[in-house]
């Protein structure tokens, strides 16, 4: 089994999990310090950004802390449950997603931006940036949409908050796609030190 307390980095260097951490840290914060005016912690509204794609249907919805933006696309189809599709980041938006439209052909899809991102609101309070909160986003949704039954398709960190709201064996979830998710935090460094 190998050792996940350690990693060896570039020129068999030996890196501890916690340093490697620490440098996306700060890797992060250099990243976000160079968005000039985004990275300002405001409590303002930042405007929707244009979607490039022609949604069936679209709204606002109110969840605990703001506001999240969510597109339909394709028709609800007897014995086909809808796909509700979540966005990694966090801060990313939907729009990377576009190419699961295609399966519109055979479900709907839904795609939404979780709070802090794309289109939905922008209140930077860091009490909302905690996993029960996101996964009060997915309630709110499929309350709004009638969702009883649906696939769930996460990416990324919208892989981590699909595996947990499975977790929770919520009723009516009847397919679980991860893809790329963060799981288990040991893991994923002791993965990313090696490839």
């Amino acid at each position: 089994m190998q050792d996940v307390r350690r990693h060896s980095g570039p020129a068999g260097l030996r890196v501890r999990p916690c340093v490697l951490s620490c440098v996306l840290c700060l890797a992060a914060a250099a990243f976000l310090s160079s968005l000039d005016g985004h990275a300002q912690f405001a409590t303002t509204v930042v405007p929707p950004p244009t979607t490039e794609f022609n949604f069936s249907s679209q709204g606002h919805l109110a969840v605990p802390g703001g506001r999240i933006w969510y597109g339909v696309v394709g028709e609800r189809r007897k014995g086909e449950p809808p796909m509700l599709v979540i966005h990694g980041g966090p801060g990313l938006s939907h729009h990377y997603l576009y190419p699961l439209t295609a399966l519109s052909a055979s479900r709907q899809l839904i795609f939404y931006d979780q709070l802090d991102a794309g289109s939905s609101e922008w209140p930077n309070d860091p009490k909302n940036w905690n996993v029960p909160r996101y996964l009060a986003e997915i309630d709110a949704l499929r309350s709004h949409l009638g969702l009883d039954s649906l696939i769930m398709f996460g990416n990324s960190w919208g892989g981590t908050i699909a595996a947990a709201y499975a977790a929770r064996r919520p009723p009516g979830l009847t397919k679980l796609i991860l893809s790329g998710p963060l799981i288990d935090t040991r893991r994923w460094v002791a993965d990313n030190a090696v490839y």
